[in-house]
């Protein structure tokens, strides 16, 4: 009986001839799971008894691709270790080759009598063991199925035998499934990087996946998006990238790296790399300061520590100033070319960027460029002669006294403070006497403590002295003494004016609607000079300007020439004055305005009748204005006083403001009377020559003079020769000056007195330096007068003491020729000159003694028979 069972087991077809049972549900069970490709796997077999045991159980399983390619590259069966029962076994692989389909055929049984049945329940009694192929996914079914031999021809399918009855018993198969799935690979994460252009970035990327460890996978790497110039290793995931200064500011944020299977399961990472440029650093120079009027440069610098990607470029990012600042991009070159303006005075404040050419972007690179900034402190310093207009701006009345001011700029101006001053101010002597110099409103604000004026360029120098220069000197001196300076500069209601000159114009009509320059004068490199308020610079010649022009458009133009040698009007001569001394260096920072004296026209001043000087005559606003005079006196006139005095001789009787002019001229409006003409006068200039014989004045003429001004030196009583008995004399000593000032005048009579004049000798004046002679015809002719000298003469060198130059003059009376030696004290001769005079007259010679040695020297002049000699000294 034992072996017919065993057989039918084998021989299933045999078996099945003789029939089933149905009454039993027994099944077998297929596990599903999933797996992944490429891997060793199993599934559970459980069979599943539902009652009476069983005493054996064959079992036909057919594996079948389901979907996709997946399948079982290896299939085999294994008991499972707790299954016990039913020890005899049978397992048939002989249709399983790895091609779908493949069946299997295993077979459990109870061969021995008293050998273990497999009770009721279900019981795990196989594993199906395989590895699943490299297919990137799909299912797998495993089912019932029919195994077929050759011989006998029935299909053996899943069954089991009743251990009761031995009857067997159909199982039915629930199938199982494995679905084979692809493990997708995963990046790790790249570092966020920063580094500067210039530098090579390397990174590496790295993928996980399960399939790797199979064997059967293989991930390639490759740039999703990115620089372009970025390489990705695809085997090895190696990321390369050679930055550039162009690369500043790229969006990295869009470099993403992929990693990719063999199935083309995917991961991906991005990362950020910030490619950063090192901004410049801009260095400005420190404050700095300069003078109106010129041009004003700074070094802006910078420094790059990449040295790029660009070169430097430099940007005027912002200015106070009003204008005129530009900046070399190239060089950072900061110019600030001034004007002689306020409001380019002060302090300024100029930012200046300096850039690389990199991109900027925040917050990676925020940066491609720095800024500094620094300021500029303009002064002034300028002094300006005061261009007098005269009352009303008509002009100033000859022979009458002016004044003129000597200023500093307006306190509008950012002046620079300043301790003192030595001023060398040249006049036309010819036109302007000098009556006096007082010290200006600012001296008196700031309460200075001393203030002079002294005739010539060096001091109050008697006979020798250059006529028309007077030199002004103040000192604020702070360290000792009565005063003590509060102010330096004119800031504030503190006034600018530093000096005032007052001249007297000389009384000649032929000068109408002249202008008379006072101007500026260089003898040496002190003159015309500001100190500091400390003293430690000397400030000098900058610039110098004229006045020009008439009629409301007067305007400067320069005249600046620093190559002009001594005596200059054109400023301090260079290099000479430039040479630093112990004190250091003079600076050149002053701005020098000369001015003069308009004079007036004569039709602005006796426009007979044209009381209110409006332009119109004989009007009877003129009447009214003439009235009140006599109420109110010259207030009357108001700014015109000059003017309405000349214009009020209109029955031209000589007289000006009596009651016969009113009487005259209400006649005129009234139409009672004519209006009498002006009286045209010869305005060319008579020659004649004038002598000075032992303090005795002559004149030499055909024509009679009428009237004499002369200056002299000291205090002097003058008189009258007999020759000017017919005439007036007036004088006063002006104690200030040095000076005796005397008029030989037409006498003043209320009788009708014809003019005689005079010829000849006509005023004694002693001993007495001559300053000036004016002189007029008795009708009103202005004469040239030239001093024939009526001996031989020699004259003290002046200066004396001299350094280097010094000039020596001397009168021949007649003509003759002459020789002027220099002797030095061994009596050797060291400088001769000599020519002939062929005329009467001044003459002089300049003696340079740069070559020869400090010391005393003697000068000796001869002439025909007269010989004269003086000595001088040199002092180097």
């Amino acid at each position: 009986m034992q072996k017919r069972t065993l057989y039918s087991l084998l021989l299933i077809s045999f078996i099945v001839v003789f029939g089933w049972s149905f009454a039993m549900a027994n099944d077998v069970t297929i596990q599903s799971k999933n797996a992944f490709r490429c891997t060793n796997s199993q599934v559970n077999v459980t069979a599943n008894v539902t009652s009476d045991s069983v005493s054996a159980i064959e079992i036909v399983l057919v594996v079948s691709k389901a979907t996709g390619c997946s399948f079982f590259d290896s299939l085999t069966v294994a008991w499972d270790p707790a299954f016990t029962q039913l020890p005899d076994r049978v397992i048939d692989l002989t249709k399983v080759n790895g091609t779908d389909p493949d069946t299997i055929r295993f077979s459990a049984m109870r061969l021995q009598p008293g050998g273990s049945v497999l009770a009721a329940g279900p019981k795990v009694v196989a594993q199906l063991k395989f590895k699943t192929n490299d297919c990137c996914g799909g299912t797998v079914s495993i089912a019932g199925g029919e195994f077929t031999y050759p011989n006998p021809t029935s299909p053996i399918v899943t069954q089991f035998v009743n251990a009761a009855n031995s009857q067997i018993v159909p199982a039915a198969v629930n199938a199982g499934t494995v679905t084979v799935t692809n493990s997708a690979p995963v990046l790790a994460n790249i570092a966020d990087a920063t580094i500067h252009w210039g530098v090579l970035f390397s990174a590496t990327a790295s993928a996980t996946d399960p399939d790797i460890a199979t064997g059967c996978e293989a991930i390639t790497y490759s740039k999703l998006a990115g620089p372009a110039a970025m390489t990705v290793g695809s085997a090895d995931g190696k990321i390369f990238w050679q930055t550039t200064a162009q690369d500043v500011c790229t969006d990295s944020s869009l470099i993403k790296i992929v990693a990719t299977d063999k199935c083309g399961a995917a991961d991906t990472v991005q990362f950020n790399i910030c490619v950063q440029n090192t901004a410049p650093v801009a260095v400005c120079p420190a404050n700095l300061s300069g003078w109106m009027g010129t041009t004003i440069t700074a070094q802006v610098s910078g420094t790059d520590a990449d040295h790029g990607p660009g070169g430097l470029v430099y940007t005027l990012v912002s200015t106070t100033a009003p204008g005129g600042v530009t900046v070399n991009p190239l060089t950072g070159l900061v110019t600030f070319v001034t004007q002689n303006a306020p409001n380019y005075t002060g302090t300024f404040q100029i930012c200046v960027k300096v850039a690389d050419g990199a991109k900027a972007c925040s917050p990676c690179s925020p940066s491609n460029a720095d800024t500094c900034c620094f300021n500029i402190e303009v002064k002034s310093a300028a002094i300006t002669i005061q261009k007098q207009h005269g009352q009303g701006g008509i002009g100033v009345v000859w022979g009458t006294t002016t004044t003129v001011d000597i200023s500093m700029l307006p306190g509008t101006y950012n002046n620079v403070p300043i301790g003192g001053y030595d001023l060398l101010i040249q006049y036309d002597n010819s036109i302007l006497t000098l009556l006096t110099a007082t010290q200006g409103q600012f001296l008196t604000d700031c309460g200075w403590e001393y203030f002079t004026y002294r005739n010539g360029p060096s001091g109050n120098c008697g006979s020798g002295c250059p006529s028309g220069m007077v030199r002004l000197t103040a000192i604020a001196e702070t360290n000792n003494g009565a005063a003590h300076p509060n102010c330096f500069v004119n800031t504030g209601s503190v006034s600018n004016q530093l000096a005032v000159l007052t001249f007297m114009v000389k009384n000649d009509r032929n000068l109408e609607c002249s202008f008379v320059p006072v101007n500026f004068i260089w003898v040496d490199c002190g003159d015309n000079g500001l100190s500091t308020v400390k003293g430690d610079q000397l400030l000098i010649s900058k610039s110098v300007w004229n006045w020009v022009g008439s009629g409301g458009s007067d305007s400067y133009y320069e005249i600046t020439d620093f190559t002009k040698p001594f005596p200059s009007i054109t400023g301090a001569p260079a290099p000479l004055c430039n040479t630093a001394t112990p004190k250091g260096q003079p600076v050149r920072a002053v701005d020098f305005y000369n001015g003069g004296v308009d004079i007036a026209c004569a039709n602005k001043l006796d426009n007979r009748g044209d009381i209110n000087m409006n332009g119109v005559t004989y009007e009877i606003a003129d009447v009214v204005m003439f009235t009140n005079y006599f109420i109110t006196g010259l207030s009357a006139f108001g700014t015109h006083s000059a003017g309405s005095m000349a214009a009020s001789d209109v029955n031209a009787d000589g007289l000006t403001l009596t009651v016969a002019d009113l009487v005259y001229m209400i006649r005129v409006v009234v139409g009672d009377a004519l209006a009498v003409p002006k009286v045209v006068v010869d305005a060319t200039p008579l020659e004649a020559n004038w002598t000075n014989r032992d303090g005795v004045l002559g004149v030499n003429s055909d024509a009679k003079m009428g009237a004499a001004f002369v200056v002299v030196d000291g205090n002097v009583t003058p008189s009258l020769t007999s020759n000017a008995r017919n005439m007036g004399l007036s004088y006063n000593y002006d104690a200030q000056n040095g000076q005796t000032r005397i008029l030989v005048h037409p006498p003043i009579s209320n009788d009708a007195v014809a003019l005689e004049g005079f010829v000849g000798s006509f005023v004694n004046v002693g001993g007495a330096q001559i300053v000036s002679i004016e002189l007029s015809t008795i009708f009103g002719q202005r004469v040239v007068g030239h001093n024939v000298p009526t001996d031989f003469a020699l004259a003290q060198n002046y200066p004396n003491p001299f350094n280097p130059l010094t000039t020596i003059r001397f009168d021949i009376p007649k003509a003759s020729a002459w020789t002027l030696s220099v002797y030095n004290v061994q009596g050797q001769v060291v400088q001769t000159y000599s020519g002939t005079a062929d005329q009467a007259g001044n003459y002089s010679v300049i003696f340079d003694g740069a070559n020869y040695a400090s010391g005393m020297y003697f000068y000796r002049l001869s002439a025909g028979d007269f010989t004269s000699v003086k000595k001088m000294v040199m002092i180097k």
